[in-house]
């Protein structure tokens, strides 16, 4: 990441860039940082999030312009814990349903 002033970054031209997912929430130079209280579903928040921008499908009602390069990196749970968690979201529901008819 590169360090930039405040002079350097008013100074820049603004380019225009389209939205991976609709209104701007991810675009194709962005990052996104989730922050919250422990226990709160941020993880499960994110592990759709990266699912569905893998598949192309919509995510909590917004629309993924198509398949992404998704990468999900965890370090909070061990391998064993997040392969049942994945499994519970997968069997309770919590996927989009195109994503399941899809897989």
């Amino acid at each position: 990441m590169e360090l930039k002033t405040l002079h350097e970054i008013l100074a820049e031209e603004l380019v225009e860039e389209t939205p991976l997912i609709e209104q701007g929430i991810l675009v194709p130079t962005g990052r996104v940082l989730l922050y919250g209280l422990p226990g709160v579903f941020k993880s499960f928040l994110v592990q759709q999030l990266a699912f569905c921008a893998a598949c192309g499908v919509p995510w909590v009602g917004y629309s993924v312009q198509r398949p992404l390069r998704a990468h999900y990196i965890q370090g909070e749970v061990l391998k064993g814990d997040f392969k049942k968690r994945h499994r519970a979201m997968w069997e309770g529901g919590s996927w989009p349903a195109e994503l399941i008819e899809s897989n």
